[in-house]
């Protein structure tokens, strides 16, 4: 294992501190000084499936697992799950946008947009909710990456599209 949680690598991300963060298919793993810190289900993640990562640009962790996202400020992780401000669980992709917007993919539930992560992020009334229903090619969303015109582009189970800020374009 190396140190790791387990030697299924699922998601890779680096911090400001220059730290890697590597997700597996039992648990979150941090590279520091010694090696390798770990952390499970028993430390505190919301699931040890771990299937993205993000650093958002207040320096928060970002942890999309099979069962929900976790947020870790440093300190400890902080749950959102179909129980609390997202519904749906199953997260696989994230991304912060250019005005700190957090966007979230789900496996069969589409896409959320979730205002301003960085200031007042934990109220479900700053969640935005996009499907097939609203131009989404797939409710499988695998990819996001924004464009230098902050454009919003989608991998889905069906193709790729660009939210523009107002509609998908296919």
């Amino acid at each position: 294992k190396n140190g790791l949680a387990a030697n299924g690598v699922t998601a890779l991300v680096e911090d400001g501190a220059g730290h890697l963060w590597v997700g597996t298919n039992r648990g979150l793993s941090r590279s520091d000084t010694r090696g390798f810190v770990s952390w499970t289900r028993d430390d505190g993640l919301i699931d040890d499936s771990i299937l993205e990562l993000l650093v958002d640009s207040g320096g928060h962790l970002w942890v999309g697992t099979a069962d929900g996202l976790s947020r870790y400020d440093g300190h400890q992780f902080t749950h959102f799950t179909i129980d609390a401000s997202l519904d749906a669980n199953t997260v696989t992709a994230l991304w912060e946008d250019s005005s700190g917007n957090l966007w979230i993919g789900f496996q069969d539930s589409g896409l959320r947009q979730w205002a301003g992560v960085g200031k007042d992020c934990c109220e479900k009334k700053n969640i935005i909710g996009f499907n097939t229903e609203d131009g989404l090619p797939h409710s499988n969303v695998n990819e996001l990456w924004e464009d230098s015109t902050g454009g919003l582009w989608v991998g889905t189970g069906d193709g790729l599209s660009r939210y523009n800020g107002a509609y998908f374009i296919r």
